[in-house]
């Protein structure tokens, strides 16, 4: 028989810990798990070499004008976007370890996870159903960039900002909300619609009044934004068009939730449809253990419950449809601001697309799960049923996270392995010095996150300590290699083996807008090709009738550059070969998956 004091055999005093503390536990552990598991195996990807990279190897009074700088500019609209980035890796740098950045984003998300579950606890008044929600939330599939520090930094401090106004309101305060709501806005704008929901999500039904009001200085802080944007001349805002714009918000607005509910069922299949014994047998066991756990959680709120069975199915249903309702719209409001992103990426970097709609997307989700619960309170069999059913579908979602994260390590490992090949084979680097790479290979790595991608001229910079008096720090630059070419040096040589570095030259993969032009002699060049999957240095080249000579490798006294180190160099180069070894032998630089 049920007893509101013991349940299976819990004490009042632990029914009373496990109903109002282990849930908080049990949140920290999936974000730590589902984002987090291979922490050691992380690195930097993409925009984080160009900006926490350099952050953590700057001085303070730098990173402080970059700081100024990003205020003075109104940078893309997103000062605090910049500011956030910038200032966490500071203090990361200032750690001295990459892993302390890592440590960072893991609190953020916690932070974020946990003001959910509390703000969802205000709303429902209970455990159970402020869990189950938040747990798809930590574990959400459509974004898949969790593990990366641009977001983790950018993005996620915007989501801080938004939910921190949400309690704001919710608490009466609703004039420090929109305080908060618009500094959402100046970090990352995709989230600060999502705010229009607020007064749905109150336990006390708003009148009209008081949502327009609501709506209104919203409307109020969202012009004011769009003026400065104006006025800081931003290229996107100058080049808006009003009917494609509209266009292409209807578009987002009516793809968009569907694509981001969708990932909640496609994830488990595909994951399901391609694992092994071993990870059957982990999904089941983690599965079953939720289950047991979710089930004494349930348990603590079960007299509520049964007390919602004398009404009618009808007046259950109502009873969440409200929230349903509201997390939906919440859903539509996640898209607007995003109309330069695809709203069909699901991976990478551009599944940000689906950032905003977590909020809205894990409370339906969890929301429709509670109501088969509550629905089937009465039948033992089936309530336990569903509740596996409910676990299982929360570990296999956990599960796909993991997978991401290996795809995270795996791509640091073709960067440590890349970049330790090139430094073996261009120990002499100096100042003007360009390496070229053509590596038609490298194109096809990276998935989920791209290893090699336009921020590689910045990664000499972020792990050695130039002296400043060099006048042309050494930078890397990969060959366009994408329709495999023959004469694409032919594009880039000019006469007298002079080779133009430039934006403009599309032999240049990636070249930044903001470097000038250069001529520099193929001399004063370090070739690497790629040859049977290795990396190897050239000292000539020759096709037709032209030969070209680059740079020689004479002999040095060290294996790699002689130059001071930043924190980064160690957590980047991998030491395979002993310092007493004289060959330089190139490294197959394709890491096995």
């Amino acid at each position: 028989m049920f007893n509101e004091n013991h349940t299976l055999g819990i004490s009042s005093s632990g029914n009373k810990y496990l109903k109002e503390y282990f849930p908080y536990f049990l949140i920290v552990l999936i974000v730590g798990v589902t984002r987090f598991l291979m922490l050691n195996n992380f690195g930097l990807y993409e925009d984080d070499w160009a900006f926490s990279g350099n952050a953590i190897t700057n001085s303070f009074t730098q990173n402080l004008s970059g700081v100024v700088n990003v205020f003075k500019t109104f940078w893309q609209g997103r000062p605090l976007h910049m500011t956030f980035i910038l200032g966490l890796a500071s203090l990361g740098g200032y750690l001295g370890s990459l892993k302390a950045l890592y440590v960072i984003g893991f609190l953020i998300l916690c932070l974020n996870a946990l003001l959910f579950y509390s703000l969802l606890k205000k709303v429902f008044k209970e455990t159970s159903i402020s869990l189950i929600i938040t747990l798809f939330f930590c574990v959400y599939p459509a974004d898949t960039t969790f593990s990366y520090l641009q977001h983790l930094f950018g993005l996620q401090t915007s989501l801080f900002l938004i939910l921190i106004s949400f309690h704001f309101y919710l608490s009466s305060y609703r004039n420090i909300s929109y305080f908060f709501a618009s500094l959402s806005l100046l970090t990352y704008e995709s989230v600060f619609l999502v705010f229009a929901a607020a007064p749905f999500l109150s336990t006390t039904r708003s009148n009209r009044r008081a949502n327009l009001v609501h709506f209104s200085k919203m409307l109020f802080i969202l012009t004011v934004y769009a003026i400065f944007r104006k006025l800081s001349k931003e290229q996107r805002v100058e080049e808006v068009n009003i009917i494609s714009t509209l266009g292409a918000v209807v578009k987002q607005v009516s793809i968009g939730p569907l694509i981001s509910f969708s990932t909640f069922f496609d994830r488990p299949g595909r994951i399901l449809s391609s694992a092994n014994l071993f990870d059957i047998v982990i999904i089941a066991t983690a599965s079953v253990i939720l289950f047991f756990i979710l089930l004494l959680i349930k348990e603590s709120n079960e007299a509520s419950w049964r007390q919602d069975l004398t009404q009618s199915k009808r007046k259950i249903l109502d009873k969440y449809k409200r929230f349903m309702l509201t997390g939906y719209g919440m859903v539509l409001l996640a898209y607007p601001l995003v109309i330069t992103l695809s709203i069909h990426e699901t991976s990478g970097r551009a599944s940000r697309v689906h950032f905003a709609a977590a909020f809205g997307a894990s409370l339906v989700v969890g929301c429709l799960w509670t109501v088969f619960l509550r629905l089937s309170l009465d039948n033992k069999f089936w309530n336990k049923l569903i509740l596996f059913l409910l676990s299982f579908h929360i570990v296999s979602l956990a599960f796909f996270c993991i997978n991401v994260q290996y795809f995270y390590k795996v791509s640091w490992d073709y960067q440590r392995a890349f970049w330790t090949d090139v430094l073996y084979l261009a120990p002499d680097i100096e100042d003007g010095t360009v390496i070229l790479v053509n590596a038609p290979s490298l194109e096809r790595y990276g998935k989920e996150i791209n290893p090699f991608d336009w921020s590689m001229p910045s990664v000499l910079s972020s792990i050695y300590k130039f002296p400043t008096s060099w006048k042309n720090y050494p930078r890397l630059y990969l060959m366009n290699v994408y329709e495999n070419n023959p004469n694409i040096w032919q594009k880039l040589i000019s006469e007298n083996s002079q080779l133009i570095l430039s934006g403009q030259n599309k032999a240049l993969t990636y070249y930044y807008a903001w470097e000038p032009d250069r001529v520099i002699n193929s001399r004063d060049l370090i070739l690497i090709e790629e040859i049977n999957n290795h990396l190897v240095r050239r000292d000539s080249i020759k096709f037709g009738n032209t030969s070209v000579e680059f740079k020689p490798l004479e002999k040095v006294d060290n294996l790699l550059p002689d130059l001071p180190k930043s924190i980064l160099f160690d957590e980047l180069i991998s030491y395979r070969y002993g310092l007493h070894d004289k060959s330089l032998v190139p490294i197959y630089f394709k890491p096995q998956e």
